[in-house]
């Protein structure tokens, strides 16, 4: 698609238009990116899913949810059999719902993918049905309905004829879709039993996994190249961008380097996450706050480092925070590949990459714009080195950020990166200890629970790790080091009653 001149007024109408969806979901303030994933469909086609990541939550469906009336959900009788579907919570099984079987099997179908995708739940008094977020187990469910298990394979003949048959062939299947929940077929023979299905759903929550076609995509991803004026066809097929007004960063593939069009818009952090509401949110413990205020008291020069998504810009933008708490006077200089550093510090300069300068060539111009503290937005390469000679230099109390499984493994990637810059010869591992005084190492962390029958994900930040270099040992070739906090697992036990913490985190990550 050739670049074409658009008024800004047009580039705004199609973007409200044609991401209306994306845009108002962008607007939440826990969620800070949405992506266009594409998903193979079961008979080998592609589809466009739509994804969001929120702060204490991780990666979520886009869905949207429909409320529709109940007239007559049925009562069970005596001499009824009843569908149920069963969960183990602490030893016994919970009901989590339930449907009268009817007499014929064209009937019996459609209750068990009713009981399959949904829940009774009771709500201020309100009993109501609501459709399972699980995408497998409702594609799996809508199967059932057409007499398949899956696309491409029917539900045999004598399971079709035979009820306890079907029942215990889906019971089989339903582990490897991550499933705890069992179907049971209950015969009502007491008032007793009775008693147990005595909550009627008087409407139902439906919920749709939204999805996007391709040329919706292309159109989107053409708009945006327009107003970037940038080149996006075939023979160029990545786009990376900025969403005009919005400000959102945006990155985007067609075919043939990807199966399906893709895109992923990163949101910057709307406020500032301070040390203090880190410590109030779970992220880290009060220790490790203040070591962190140490260091910058100290003028440290400071690496964070963790995964993608794992929190390094918002953790970079509460150091600066600090700083500008407990250092105002000094005079802060930033180098970035695409601004999302949050500065307060009134006496501070910001530099941008640009195709005709690197970070690098920016590096060398900082260094004459006499700052006290340089900060380098995400280190990815050469650039590492002239950083390595700038904190050597009578430039104290720096900052980055590198893409790094833990502390440990921070210095191997900064390593690497020293060593992609020609001038650096033997890695310097003697000035690298020198100049990198600590690391924080900030992860995403996985908190797994079982919920409605099937495992529940939340994803948290976490800080794994403060490390200290003091030193290197050239006899023994090792760094010399002190760890302040240390705690490297990727995953944490579930408590016994999620609170409202896991979803309403105050951190807002980039």
């Amino acid at each position: 698609m050739a670049t074409k001149e658009l008024k800004q007024s047009d580039i705004i109408n199609h973007i409200n238009s044609d991401m209306g969806q994306v845009i108002e979901i962008l607007k939440r303030p826990l969620v800070f990116e949405v992506m266009l994933n594409p998903y193979m469909a079961e008979d080998g086609s592609y589809e466009g899913h739509l994804w969001y990541e929120e702060a204490g939550i991780g990666m979520t469906r886009l869905i949207t949810r429909t409320e529709h009336k109940i007239a007559n959900y049925p009562t069970p009788k005596i001499g009824d059999k009843v569908l149920c579907k069963e969960a183990i919570n602490n030893g016994e099984a919970k009901t989590l719902s339930y449907h009268v079987l009817k007499d014929t099997l064209h009937q019996n179908l459609p209750i068990i993918s009713l009981v399959l995708k949904n829940m009774i739940k009771l709500e201020d008094e309100k009993v109501f049905l609501e459709q399972d977020e699980h995408y497998k187990l409702n594609v799996f469910a809508d199967n059932i309905k057409k007499s398949q298990f899956h696309f491409s394979e029917e539900i045999p003949v004598e399971q079709l004829e035979n009820l306890d048959l079907l029942i215990e062939e889906i019971n089989k299947r339903l582990p490897a879709k991550n499933i705890l929940f069992s179907l049971k077929i209950k015969t009502i023979e007491t008032e007793a039993d009775i008693e147990q299905f005595s909550n009627k759903p008087t409407f139902a929550i439906s919920k749709k996994f939204e999805k996007m076609t391709s040329q919706k995509a292309l159109q989107i991803m053409g708009i945006l190249a327009a107003a970037n004026e940038q080149h996006f066809h075939s023979k160029e097929p990545t786009l990376e961008c900025t969403i005009p007004f919005y400000h959102h960063r945006f990155t985007g593939l067609m075919p043939p380097v990807v199966k399906f069009p893709t895109f992923t818009i990163r949101k910057h952090s709307s406020q500032i996450i301070t040390l203090d509401q880190y410590v109030a949110s779970g992220v880290m413990p009060e220790s490790c706050r203040e070591t962190i205020r140490s260091w910058v008291k100290r003028h440290y020069n400071i690496i964070v480092a963790g995964g993608t998504g794992s929190g390094k810009t918002t953790m970079c933008n509460s150091i600066l925070d600090e700083i500008n708490k407990e250092t105002p006077q000094d005079r802060v200089g930033i180098i970035e590949d695409t601004p999302e550093l949050q500065c307060n510090v009134d006496n501070a300069i910001s530099f941008c990459k640009t195709n005709e300068r690197d970070l690098p060539a920016l590096l060398r111009t900082m260094l004459r714009m006499r700052p006290d503290r340089i900060m380098v937005g995400e280190l990815r390469g050469k650039e590492a080195y002239t950083l390595l000679k700038a904190w050597m230099s009578g430039h104290p109390g720096g900052l980055t950020t590198i893409h790094a499984n833990g502390a440990r493994e921070a210095i191997s990637r900064f390593e690497q990166c020293v060593a992609e810059n020609p001038e650096s010869g033997v890695i310097p591992k003697e000035q690298i200890a020198y100049a990198v005084n600590a690391i924080i190492s900030i992860q995403k962390v996985t908190v797994r629970r079982e919920v409605n029958g099937h495992y529940d994900f939340i994803v948290k930040r976490k800080v794994t790790a403060l490390r200290e270099i003091t030193g290197y040992d050239k006899n023994h070739d090792i760094y010399e080091d002190l760890y302040y906090h240390k705690d490297d697992s990727p995953f944490e036990d579930a408590p016994e009653e999620v609170t409202d913490g896991y979803l309403n985190d105050v951190m807002q990550e980039n």
